[in-house]
């Protein structure tokens, strides 16, 4: 049964990135697995394999101190931001403590000092109980044999993971940065702390950075699962998880939020309140908005020679509700082509406060075009509407014009639909974008005749996800009325 779970982690472990050109280091951390087992059995079992098996081999212990006080600490933590963020800091405390040779949990109290990650979440007294009591539950539950009989098939889980994502670029990431990093470390989570989220850490030159998974136990391919930080909503991209990471490191030890740029933090207050539909406002700061939109923005750059790759980021950039993100594109390029000036990302920081510090006074002006490309219409309809048709043929071609370029990624129907249900007849399955604001499709001369009419919809994947119909006055379906010829 073990051996079976364990099989299973090749597919279901979060991803591990390797990168070319660079050391690169990849493993489990005995530490981290004792820290996440005692958090599985002090919260229930999720729905992960591995998380079953912890509840399985060590259910005789769920009642033991350690988990126990953990238990109760969490409950503390009842916010669901917070109950997150510990699942960053449980993880963190087991890559610090030392055990001992006879089993003895050792710890740096100066990690509880102000300005430390664990500060202030846990407090001295309640660390040094926890401690005390995890000690002895590592000892009585022999979970030390449980953690090495684990390491031949680890090894093999790890191994997939970097063959399967050796796909980025370091020197491309150092290059957008302008960091040099030499050595990046990945700390793989064999238990999974709930079926959202498992949170490894990587290390970049030997200094820790916290990144969340976000999991869907569901899929059984490793490619769908990705690293993403903290502060980042993005939950299926190795590369925007990375340069999120790097990027919050950079501006934290570069650069401060609250100075230099005047008007900077108001404007983003704006631009918030008055545009970011997608955004929980009530707890965002300015930290948040620039830490998920800059990566993408870098990304864009990292993606410049794949056309598909980098319609993709464009795209999230259009989900999170970044109106200005495409002249943005444009206004990095300075950044890149004045490299002698800006070695750096945070050395050109400055330009990019002071553009975010311009864009309250133009966002009506954004708002608009942008929505306006969010909403096609059609605007002319060949054979026109209402008009007799020839229907001699087996089929008949339909040409239709939009109001905006029909964007990438978007799904055309061709059907009869009412509002609120599925389709009820496809009519036409076969149809091509010539110009992007052209949609050409045949259909069948004996469906025409029986019908009568047509309905168009677009679907696209934009901020909140919400469907895109051609007529945004009704909401509903633009319908064609044939006039079949006697």
């Amino acid at each position: 049964m073990y051996k079976k779970i364990l099989a299973i982690l090749i597919i279901v472990l979060a991803p591990l990135l390797i990168l070319h050109g660079e050391t690169v280091k990849v493993a489990s951390n005995e530490g981290v697995e004792l820290m996440n087992t005692v958090w599985v059995l002090a919260n229930g079992t999720a729905d992960t394999a591995t998380s079953r098996v912890v509840s399985e081999r060590f259910g005789a212990f769920t009642e033991h101190e350690a988990v126990k006080l953990l238990r109760r600490r969490s409950s503390e933590s009842a916010i669901h931001y917070v109950r997150n963020f510990e699942q960053v800091i449980l993880p963190y405390m087991g890559l610090k403590i030392e055990i001992g040779a006879g089993g003895e949990i050792g710890f740096d109290m100066g990690e509880l000092e102000e300005g430390k990650m664990l500060y202030p979440y846990w407090k001295r007294e309640m660390m040094e109980s926890f401690l005390h009591s995890l000690g002895d539950f590592y000892r009585r539950s022999k979970f030390h044999d449980y953690y090495i009989a684990a390491d031949e098939q680890n090894q093999r889980a790890i191994e997939a993971f970097e063959r399967v994502y050796g796909n980025i670029d370091m020197s491309k990431v150092n290059g957008i940065l302008g960091s040099k990093i030499k050595e990046v470390q990945f700390i793989a989570p064999i238990t999974r702390l709930s079926k959202e989220y498992s949170v490894p850490f990587v290390f970049v030159d030997g200094e820790p950075l916290p990144m969340f998974y976000d999991v869907d136990s569901e899929l059984q391919h490793p490619s769908h699962f990705a690293p993403f930080n903290i502060l980042s909503p993005y939950g299926n991209d190795p590369l925007l998880g990375l340069l999120t990471a790097l990027y919050v490191k950079e501006e934290h030890t570069q650069e401060r939020w609250d100075g230099g740029t005047p008007g900077f933090i108001h404007a983003v207050s704006e631009i918030l309140k008055s545009y970011c539909r997608n955004c929980d406002t009530g707890g965002f700061q300015v930290w948040n908005f620039m830490s998920r939109w800059m990566p993408i923005l870098l990304a864009n750059e990292y993606c410049k020679d794949d056309e598909h790759a980098r319609a993709q980021y464009i795209r999230k950039a259009d989900e999170m509700g970044f109106v200005w993100h495409r002249d943005a594109i444009d206004f990095m390029q300075y950044y890149y082509q004045d490299r002698d000036k800006y070695k750096t990302i945070a050395d050109f920081m400055p330009q990019i406060k002071a553009y975010v510090a311009y864009l309250p006074e133009i966002l009506d002006e954004l708002t608009a075009d942008y929505d306006a490309a969010m909403h096609p219409y059609a605007i002319s309809v060949y054979p026109a509407q209402n008009t007799v048709l020839d229907m001699r043929g087996d089929s008949i071609e339909i040409v239709v014009r939009f109001s905006q370029a029909i964007m990438e990624n978007s799904t055309v129907t061709i059907g009869i639909n009412s509002l609120y249900k599925d389709y009820d007849q496809r009519l036409a399955t076969d149809y091509s974008l010539p110009d992007r604001h052209t949609l050409k499709f045949r259909m069948e001369t004996k469906t025409a005749k029986e019908i009568g009419f047509y309905g168009i919809r677009i679907i696209s994947i934009f901020h909140e996800n919400k469907y895109e119909y051609l007529n945004p006055d009704t909401r509903d379906f633009n319908i064609t009325y044939f006039q079949p010829k006697q």
